[in-house]
């Protein structure tokens, strides 16, 4: 039997490498994409390699490449894709009552982080004049509130780690003044929670303050800030929102 120690290290220690897939001035997007393998999910190919892990499947079931149809693709791949998308709330109309009650130029520098899972499915490549990046892409539709609901303990925590790395790469490149998350009015309150632990744990990585407050913005509830700028500290009129 593996000591206690060893496998809680082999649990929370497996990581998913995160790739940026836009910026600009008004959201930055990093995406990751998870497939069951082995009744467990692991990172999904993309590009040439999800163009050789296709054509390895079918060629086992005797298919070949020129016979495998749209319906034979989104049938046997299936996965999770997840958005950490940070949004510029300077663009945010909905930041008014926080504006109003928080110290300081709350729309300047600061963004919001979405989190949201995505049902995947593969699909043929379509060039659209560009080089292809490989035969098939990974293609998802809108977003869902089961963010990590599905999985183990410990695949859910692979997953916020995930997030929390691309928080850590978006302090380093964009240095924001503060990172806001929250969840929905109607969310459980359990990920409220794990949203708090999410934004502790990311103001840990990346040297920021965590701040919890009432209210964000319109329809949203478990506010955090995760605050940077030392010269101008984080505060709600009236309070003191610094958490330990």
């Amino acid at each position: 039997m593996k000591p206690f120690a060893q496998f809680i290290t082999e649990l929370f220690d497996r990581k998913i490498p995160v790739k940026l897939s836009s910026t600009g001035d008004t959201s930055w997007t990093y995406t990751f994409i998870l497939m069951y393998k082995n009744g467990k999910p692991e990172l999904a190919p993309r590009g040439k390699d999800l163009e050789k892990f296709v054509e390895d499947y079918f060629a086992k079931q005797g298919i070949e490449r020129q016979n495998i149809t749209p319906a034979q693709l989104s049938q046997a791949f299936k996965g999770v894709a997840y958005n950490v998308e940070f949004y510029n709330i300077k663009y945010e109309k909905e930041y008014a009552e926080l504006e109003l009650i928080s110290d300081g130029d709350i729309r300047n520098g600061v963004w919001e982080l979405a989190f949201t899972m995505r049902e995947a499915t593969v699909e043929f490549q379509i060039t659209s004049g560009r080089p292809p990046s490989g035969r098939y892409f990974w293609s998802w539709g809108v977003g869902t509130d089961d963010d990590v609901n599905r999985f183990s303990a410990a695949d859910a925590a692979m997953i916020l780690g995930a997030v929390t790395d691309a928080a850590v790469d978006f302090v380093k490149q964009k240095k924001p003044r503060g990172i806001i998350l929250g969840t929905k009015t109607t969310a459980n309150p359990a990920r409220g929670r794990i949203y708090k632990m999410l934004a502790r744990s990311a103001a840990k990585k990346t040297g920021g303050t965590f701040h919890e407050m009432e209210t964000s913005r319109d329809r949203m509830a478990n506010g955090v800030m995760v605050w940077y700028d030392d010269d101008n500290p984080f505060r709600i009129l009236g309070t003191d929102s610094t958490l330990p």
